[in-house]
């Protein structure tokens, strides 16, 4: 706040214009008496107003400073203000900081509280999921132990079955009584090599056992079951026949013959003569030719009306047994060609 001062009310001066005094009833020495004391009233007054004035200089002097002090005091206190609403609204922000961060932190806590009792219950839940997953590996180790006691059975059975396939079966029974002394005779090798030959077979198929046997050997073969013989003198004259040309070719080339009977009632109707009697003890022999006769019949029958020097019985799992089996027999025929020829087709030519 300034304070105004307002000048002149209070000044006196000598030129101020008053009224004259009038002494006319004054004698002359109380008139000088009046005016001495006029005069000096009017010195007192001239002293009052300089002194009023200097007061009022003195104190217009002094407001101004006060202005000065007060205005200086006015913006200290404006700066003030501002300063203490600047810092009011940074307390009100620490304040709201603090508000959030309490929030936040009733908030962590609220979640700390859910995640301890989530813990709690994924903790039981592991040790419930361990008991569980220790009693399926208990209950699957024995299960495996004995599945596998249970397969290693198996596979000795299997092996065992399939060692006696192998040892006894018709594929190892060919190879032993009859491929292999044919490939040892090529070497020189006096070996037994069968003149004729039965085969007991449930399904009474030759195939494709009689091929497997000429193409193992890279023989010669003539197969009876493609005619219509019923005499019995022609078909031991062909039988003859075929053996005779198997003696040449065997003369020119050093391979052997396979002659197929065509069935076991062709075999019973030919097996009271005596020349095919007679050839079934040495057509190999004589004409490096064997006799085969395939049949379903049991050999303890058949051989009550014919003798051959070599039986052998097709398994029963022949026609499902892939490594010795029809199927390995059947792929060694589709993969070779008759090394020999068909003999037969020769002699009726002629």
């Amino acid at each position: 706040m300034k304070i105004s001062v307002v000048y002149g009310h209070n000044i006196y001066s000598n030129n101020f214009k008053t009224k004259p005094i009038s002494f006319g009833h004054y004698s002359d020495d109380e008139k000088y008496s009046k005016k001495q004391h006029l005069a000096y009233l009017d010195s007192q007054i001239l002293n009052v107003d300089l002194r009023l004035w200097s007061d009022e200089y003195n104190f217009s002097c002094k407001s101004s400073l006060l202005d000065d002090e007060i205005e200086n005091a006015e913006r200290d206190l404006t700066a003030n203000k501002n300063r203490a609403a600047n810092l009011q609204s940074a307390l009100e922000i620490q304040k709201d900081k603090i508000r959030y961060l309490e929030s936040e932190g009733n908030n962590l806590q609220y979640k700390a509280q859910n995640n301890n009792t989530i813990i709690e219950q994924l903790e039981i839940t592991k040790q419930k999921t361990i008991e569980q997953i220790n009693q399926a590996n208990n209950k699957l180790q024995e299960d495996l132990t004995i599945e596998f006691q249970t397969l290693t059975e198996s596979l000795k059975e299997g092996y065992e079955q399939s060692e006696q396939i192998a040892l006894n079966g018709i594929k190892n029974s060919l190879i032993r009584k009859v491929i292999n002394p044919i490939i040892k005779s090529s070497e020189g090798d006096k070996a037994g090599i069968p003149s004729g030959i039965y085969i007991e077979d449930e399904l009474n198929m030759p195939e494709p056992l009689f091929s497997w046997m000429v193409k193992q050997t890279g023989s010669n073969y003539a197969k009876l079951d493609t005619l219509n013989l019923n005499d019995e003198k022609q078909i031991v004259s062909l039988i003859r026949k075929i053996s005779i040309l198997a003696a040449r070719k065997y003369e020119e080339a050093g391979k052997r013959t396979f002659t197929l009977l065509g069935n076991l009632e062709q075999a019973r109707s030919i097996s009271g003569n005596e020349l095919f009697k007679d050839l079934l003890r040495h057509s190999e022999e004589l004409y490096h030719n064997i006799i085969v006769l395939i049949s379903k019949a049991p050999y303890s029958e058949v051989m009550k009306i014919i003798n051959f020097d070599t039986n052998l019985k097709v398994e029963k799992t022949f026609s499902s047994d892939q490594k010795f089996g029809r199927n390995s027999l059947t792929e060694f025929i589709s993969k070779h060609q008759y090394a020999g020829e068909n003999l037969l087709s020769k002699i009726i030519k002629k």
